[in-house]
């Protein structure tokens, strides 16, 4: 396991951040997971008063928020890794986070032994949000 990847909120540039306790009512969100059920998660942003749309991959949630200016939940390594001027990443109101796994043949080859170098930059790459 090299790390948990938690839920982000992005915000958009122009996009209006979260501040009230009631931050998601009436807030269209827009919505990607990379593991467990987003269905289930998607039930708990409506229960938090968002209407949550949902996106199949992390570029898409990213494009869909850009193009409307609304919010997105997403995994936080996925917004950082495409963030712009003027875009926010915040802690998500919603907590949720994945387990982030590489799974490699403990072959010695010159591969490997890159992603063993690798291995403790990627863990910062999964560092929680503050």
């Amino acid at each position: 396991v090299l790390g948990r990847d938690p839920l982000a909120l992005f915000v958009p540039k122009g996009g209006d951040s979260l501040r009230a306790p009631s931050r998601l009512r009436n807030r269209k969100i827009i919505l990607n997971l990379t593991s467990g059920d987003v269905r289930s998660f998607a039930a708990r942003v409506v229960r938090a008063g968002g209407r949550p749309r949902i996106a199949q991959t992390a570029q898409t949630a990213l494009a869909m928020a850009r193009a409307s200016s609304d919010l997105a939940l997403l995994p936080a390594s996925c917004a950082r890794a495409d963030q712009r001027d003027g875009e926010a990443i915040e802690p998500s109101p919603i907590r949720h986070q994945a387990d982030v796994t590489l799974v490699i043949a403990d072959v010695p080859n010159p591969a490997t032994r890159l992603i063993h170098q690798a291995a403790p930059d990627l863990r910062q790459r999964f560092a929680p949000l503050t």
